[in-house]
């Protein structure tokens, strides 16, 4: 509503648990037809470069751009290598990490899961880019919303929501037609020998949303497990799970 008003607008919120998805956000405002713009700040996950110790979220941000044929255009990730969501389904699986997601405890490489729960710190992407959009999101979704940065913060999400409203700048069927043609054009660009497609940002979540909601969504056994012990804890009926 505010950027419908004034062409663009902007809200913080703080205290907030475990937002989810990011690109949900985003995408409330592509169903506007606008653009949607979201940072989100977590705890502390990820060493500052060069550092050792949890200091720096890893402050995801998402970007979500309405198209006209085409999907919109969307773009979610964290400052970090990998979530820390993937360690967890990792130990859960008995599984190692690539090299490059994770340092132990003394700052070391390492690539078993378990050390980041035991004072490891997760890397950021692309090395100082990563690091230093981290620090922007501590700014921008820490400082700006009132919930503090660093480890001095204490919540688990706080976030920077913003909507841009395409019509105050261009004809929104213009801009989709844009996007579109962009879209079309980076998918049949040249190729080389070994790439079969070249994707969109946003094309894979899409997929894989189809794939799931014909098949479900598949979760390590040791992950249910928790799930249902934790359900049968609260009360809910142990049969939903066997």
């Amino acid at each position: 509503e505010k950027a419908k008003k004034f062409s663009i607008g902007a809200v913080t919120g703080k205290n907030c648990d475990h937002i989810g998805r990011l690109a949900w956000y985003p995408l409330m405002a592509v169903g506007r037809g606008m653009i949607g713009i979201t940072y989100a700040k977590g705890t502390a996950t990820m060493a500052p470069l060069g550092a050792k110790g949890k200091l720096v979220g890893n402050n995801p941000v998402s970007y979500g751009i309405p198209a006209g044929e085409e999907s919109p255009l969307v773009l979610d990730y964290a400052m970090s290598v990998a979530a820390a969501g993937k360690l967890t389904v990792a130990i859960d699986k008995g599984e190692r990490i690539p090299e490059g997601w994770l340092i132990d405890a003394e700052g070391n490489p390492t690539i078993d899961p378990n050390a980041f729960y035991k004072g490891g710190s997760l890397l950021p992407i692309a090395g100082h880019k990563g690091y230093g959009m981290a620090v922007v999101g501590e700014v921008l979704a820490g400082i700006l919303t009132g919930s503090g940065v660093l480890t001095e913060y204490l919540g688990t999400n706080s976030f920077l929501n913003m909507a841009v409203n395409v019509e105050a700048f261009i004809p929104l069927p213009e801009f989709k037609s844009q996007v579109d043609r962009l879209i079309r054009a980076i998918r049949n660009a040249p190729r080389i020998k070994i790439v079969e497609a070249i994707v969109i940002p946003g094309e894979p979540e899409f997929r894989v949303r189809e794939t799931r909601l014909r098949e479900g969504i598949p979760v390590a056994e040791n992950t249910w497990k928790r799930i249902a012990n934790a359900a049968k804890e609260v009360g809910v009926d142990s049969s939903v799970f066997d």
